[in-house]
């Protein structure tokens, strides 16, 4: 998912102004470029679909970091069709739903019901997609689970999964279990995803309004404000807090890296 343009807190980006315009007052003025030429370049730059920002928006295994170089790999896997004849194939995860029909890609699964392999990293890839697109799973759900208490509907998790997992991959194991493994690698990045947005949206010195106002691209308005509203909440923001101190704590850092145990 592309950046999204909002607000900077001018407390925060102060000093860096100042010494930009200290610099540029020693530097020769530049020539002013004509009004032509910038509308030629900006006719010339092509504008993205809505499909393929959403293809673009990759999330790597364990973190849910949207880049365009992930989803421009491609990904050695084991293909089995509709007559069950398989066959090599090199996928990009943007491509998966391009394959063609009856074809899926086979992922192996282990006895804890873990996928690995290649495939993995094309399923992880896959599965980032669906759950940084909001469309599919919005954010203004106050949490994953749980749909009695403002959690996400399990209606949601099987639409997705049935339409959307299943048609283009073959899992070497239950049913079951492939869905088990599935949702929970989506309910993964999905929180992440809404964390992102938030560090990268949120500024103490706007007012909720401004907040509201400050939409990332390809977020809804309505589930935005919903979120803003979830962020601000007096029980989330205590709970932040706690968080926080808690993490303070931790002595012994994460260095395994984004990479699943099954993919070393």
């Amino acid at each position: 998912m592309p950046r999204g343009k909002h607000t900077k807190n001018p407390l925060k980006f102060v000093d860096e102004r100042e010494n930009n315009n200290a610099s540029r007052s020693l530097q020769p003025p530049a020539p002013v470029a004509s009004e032509d030429t910038t509308s030629v370049e900006a006719s010339e730059a092509p504008s993205q679909a809505p499909s393929q920002v959403v293809a673009n928006s990759i999330s790597s295994d364990g973190a849910t970091r949207c880049s365009n170089s992930k989803s421009s790999s491609a990904w050695n896997v084991e293909i089995i069709d509709s007559t069950n004849v398989k066959k090599k194939a090199k996928i990009k995860v943007k491509d998966v739903c391009n394959l063609p029909r009856g074809d899926r890609v086979i992922v192996e699964v282990d006895e804890e019901g873990a996928a690995y392999g290649k495939a993995q990293g094309l399923l992880a890839g896959y599965c980032g997609m669906l759950a940084t697109n909001a469309r599919i799973f919005p954010i203004s759900f106050e949490k994953w689970s749980g749909q009695e208490n403002g959690g996400m509907p399990k209606s949601f998790k099987d639409e997705c999964f049935d339409t959307m997992i299943k048609p283009h991959f073959h899992f070497t194991s239950t049913e079951k279990i492939a869905y088990r493994y599935c949702i929970q690698s989506i309910a993964k990045k999905w929180a992440t995803y809404r964390q992102r947005l938030w560090n990268e949206f949120y500024d103490p010195t706007m007012r909720r309004e401004a907040l509201v106002n400050n939409v990332p691209d390809d977020v809804p308005r309505d589930q935005w404000a919903c979120f803003v509203n979830y962020r601000l909440k007096p029980s989330t923001v205590e709970l932040c807090m706690k968080n926080k101190e808690n993490r303070s704590k931790q002595t012994i850092p994460h260095t395994c890296g984004s990479k699943s145990n099954s993919r070393r």
